[in-house]
């Protein structure tokens, strides 16, 4: 249930993005470090300018995370479970670890045998 809700507010967010309701931490603190007293530079002149020369303006932006986004990441979020190639990936530093383990068996048990299929050409 709690996922659910999570997923609803997300939804939620994405459909009612503006910019002009985000804050910035550097306008929060009136653009003064709190530790230092140094001036701070405005973190939203910056995200502005870089999102006007990505996305042509700042209403095409908001359009695009209503629209695109919101319909891309509703979609990734109603599929059942975790991808089978996110669940693959996860499970690969475990064989990695278990060649490894097998290797160094081997070589302790067996160090002619390691030598010589070390030497011995794959054909």
């Amino acid at each position: 249930r709690s996922s659910q809700r999570v997923y609803t507010t997300l939804e939620g967010q994405l459909l009612d993005f503006s910019l002009s309701k985000v804050e910035c931490y550097c306008c929060s603190v009136k653009h003064i470090d709190q530790i230092t007293g140094e001036p701070l530079l405005c973190d939203r002149q910056c995200v502005l300018s870089c999102i006007v020369a990505w996305f042509g303006s700042v209403c095409d932006f908001e359009e695009f995370v209503q629209g695109s986004l919101h319909d891309h990441v509703k979609r990734e979020l109603s599929k059942p479970g975790l991808p089978c190639l996110w669940a693959l990936s996860t499970f690969l530093p475990f064989v990695w670890m278990a060649f490894d383990t097998f290797a160094s068996c081997l070589w302790i048990c067996n160090p002619g045998l390691m030598m010589t299929a070390l030497k011995t050409p794959l054909d």
